[in-house]
């Protein structure tokens, strides 16, 4: 994964570490994918002009605030469009694809347009949420 292509304005948090993912982990009761835990050893979360990518804290607080593990316990929300969509991925080790979806709907809809998130950072976290 290249996050030299990304235009980051601030990072949230130093770089995380296995221990404090796996306390997050067990504070949502879920996994994270394999593929976020790397960005998050690189870069713990930042903050960009058409995005933010959720820090370890961050991820446990959204968590929280959308009650992911009763209304989309599937999911694991990792980032916003700096708006009203949540972006999504899989609570699975093995989860490489990932969503945005309007936060009014998380529950309620299914995201329907879902790309690889280590080919979307290479490409510098482009949004088209047409």
């Amino acid at each position: 994964m290249n996050i030299d292509n990304l235009q980051i304005l601030e990072v949230e948090d130093p770089p995380t570490n296995n221990q404090e993912i796996e306390n997050a982990e067990k504070s949502i009761d879920r996994v994270l994918p394999n593929v976020y835990k790397q960005f998050l050893i690189l870069t713990n979360g930042a903050i960009m002009n058409n995005c933010v990518l959720y820090s370890i804290d961050r991820i446990v607080s959204v968590d929280d605030i959308y009650n992911m593990k009763k209304y989309a316990p599937q999911y694991i929300c990792i980032g916003n469009n700096n708006g009203d969509y949540e972006l999504v991925m899989e609570a699975k080790e093995e989860a490489v694809i990932c969503s945005f979806i309007d936060s009014g709907s998380i529950g309620v809809i299914k995201p329907r347009k879902w790309f690889n998130f280590e080919q979307w950072i290479d490409k510098g976290c482009p949004i088209n949420l047409e």
